[in-house]
């Protein structure tokens, strides 16, 4: 019988470590994807205004880099009109970049709701799952809008690639199983233990998101868009194998946590078992029997789902921590609410004059920006907090300030090696969403900032 329940206990080990392995692959593809798409959607905007074969290889393709010593082809060639056909690429291009985010984060946001409510009944491999399904249907139509570019039907074209940022959006994209990976390894570790696993599933996160555009710069440079759609395809096929044969469920009564000693496992704490993000927001199973056949009480949940997050957010008889926990929350998501616009503005400001930068460089300043961001959280983070002791506060204003040195530098300077100098300072501000927060607040922030970002995207 004890050999059983060791057994069972190293399948459940390999189950986690089998999440963290998905959760990375997932974002590597889906940074791949999501940076990728954009460029794609600017060259698409720009072939579809720009009929000269010279201007589309120096401003759609960028195979014809700026340099600093000469002026660029554009003011060399018809400067006044070529300049006014670079303003509508751009004009037009920002509109449908907006337009794509839009459709990709909203829907996203519905979805991390569904998941959050009916997680606890199915469990949290169906999370993860619809995620991945949705971007091997996303890819498939990514696929068909460089078929119909290929055919001249460019206008086309970009209707399938905002069709397909749609259904990967209403599927959940990395939010969702960003909340599923989460909660699977809340439930099935030790509070001992819980720490470390989502700390490193937070470096992977990073490391995802370093090695995805260093591939995005790999492919664009030595094959192209359509290689590293059939990439994606192939590894978001590998997770849902992985998932489907090799993770155990989570929502089964046999699994308690793990990754402590045979003593706690013995006097573990049935409290412990809950969920962060779905607890928070969990109703009393009469109230949810009677609603769950009925689309008007569905609603209701939703609603009410809404309100219990405004009474965590206001409440009356708040302390200081929690007042302090508000003051950085908000923080936070004010630094997202302007992170969304600056990918975008960032990428058409280096494809624009006077810097005109290829989609490889970009790709490769990205990989820059996420592999110095990977090395501040992983490593110097933990020297500093250990060595100095500091407040979340103080590491969220030296993110702050760090990030405003690598943005001033754009107004500055258009030289590669001082914007690439910003980005590795102004890489600390992965601090700004690293701060820890008030342990028993912890569910319900965490869920709180995951449903908010997607709409902050």
């Amino acid at each position: 019988m004890f050999s059983l329940f060791i057994q069972r206990n190293n399948h459940l080990k390999q189950s986690i470590h089998l999440i963290i392995f998905c959760f990375f692959l997932y974002k590597l593809t889906e940074t791949i994807l999501q940076y990728g798409t954009r460029i794609e959607i600017y060259k698409i905007i720009c072939l579809s205004l720009i009929n000269s074969t010279k201007l589309q290889q120096t401003i759609c393709s960028g195979e014809i880099t700026n340099d600093n010593n000469n002026n660029s082809i554009i003011i060399n060639n018809d400067s006044i009109e070529n300049q006014l056909l670079l303003y509508h690429v751009q004009r037009l291009s920002g509109y449908y970049l907006l337009i794509y985010r839009i459709l990709l984060n909203l829907p996203a946001t519905i979805a991390c709701f569904i998941y959050g409510i009916y997680s606890n009944k199915y469990g949290y491999k169906i999370s993860m799952l619809i995620p991945c399904l949705g971007a091997i249907i996303a890819c498939t139509l990514f696929s068909i809008s460089l078929l119909l570019m290929n055919n001249n039907l460019i206008n086309y074209s970009i209707i399938f690639i905002l069709i397909g940022g749609f259904i990967y959006g209403i599927c959940g994209k990395s939010s969702a199983i960003t909340m599923g990976a989460n909660s699977y390894i809340t439930n099935l570790t030790h509070i001992n233990n819980r720490t470390s696993m989502l700390g490193r599933l937070l470096g992977i996160n990073c490391l995802g998101l370093s090695i995805g555009t260093l591939l995005l710069g790999i492919f664009l440079t030595f094959f192209n868009y359509s290689d590293s759609i059939i990439f994606c395809t192939i590894n978001n096929l590998l997770i849902v194998l992985i998932l489907l044969f090799l993770v155990i469920d989570s929502n089964t009564n046999e699994n308690i946590p793990i990754l402590n000693d045979h003593s706690s496992l013995i006097q573990y704490n049935d409290h412990e078992k809950s969920i962060y993000c779905t607890n928070s927001m969990k109703l009393s199973d009469n109230h949810h029997h009677h609603h769950k056949n009925s689309s008007y009480g569905f609603i209701q949940l939703i609603i009410e789902q809404f309100y219990q997050s405004y009474q965590f957010l206001f409440q009356k008889n708040s302390n200081e921590k929690h007042q302090l926990l508000l003051i950085l929350l908000f923080t936070v998501l004010f630094n997202q609410m302007t992170k969304s616009g600056e990918q975008d503005i960032i990428l058409l400001y280096l494809r624009n004059e006077p810097t005109l930068w290829t989609s490889q460089l970009y790709s490769y300043y990205l990989t820059c920006y996420y592999g110095c961001m990977f090395i501040h959280l992983t490593f110097i983070l933990p020297i500093i907090e250990q060595k100095f002791s500091l407040h979340d506060t103080t590491f969220i204003i030296i993110g702050l300030l760090l990030k405003i040195i690598r943005l001033l530098l754009f107004s500055i300077t258009k030289h590669k090696e001082w914007l690439f100098f910003g980005v590795i300072i102004g890489s600390a501000a992965g601090y700004i969403t690293s701060a820890t927060i008030i342990n028993n607040e912890l569910h319900q922030c965490s869920c709180l900032k995951s449903i908010t970002f997607e709409l902050l995207k």
